[in-house]
């Protein structure tokens, strides 16, 4: 979504057009969350997931995060935070979102 920052573009349709953003938690950063302060790691990533789509928002486009994940059992330190991060960030802006899931055994 980043090409679209510095292009302007207007449609007939932005009622009808939604965009949609992932974020898992090895996008960005990956061990930054163990090795560094949770909450600047989370600012940093923040400024880069608005950087790179988020601004639709401020234009009046609306967005969905529409995968992001971790490992689901909890156990992963990295990916309690990334998720602490992205619940913040999706609560403050409001957004709509989805999950993929894989339920049972990670074990196929």
């Amino acid at each position: 979504l980043s090409f679209l920052r510095d292009r302007f573009f207007n449609v007939s349709f932005t009622d009808k057009l939604v965009f949609e953003q992932h974020w898992y938690s090895f996008s960005h950063e990956g061990g930054a969350w163990v090795k560094h302060n949770s909450n600047d790691i989370c600012a940093k990533i923040i400024g880069e997931v608005n950087h790179n789509g988020g601004f639709l928002l401020d234009r009046g486009f609306p967005l969905i995060l529409s995968e992001f994940g971790t490992d689901e059992r909890g156990v992963d330190v990295s990916g309690n935070r990334y998720m602490n991060c992205l619940v913040a960030w999706a609560a403050e802006k409001d957004l709509d979102w989805a999950v993929w899931a894989l339920t049972g055994d990670y074990y196929l």
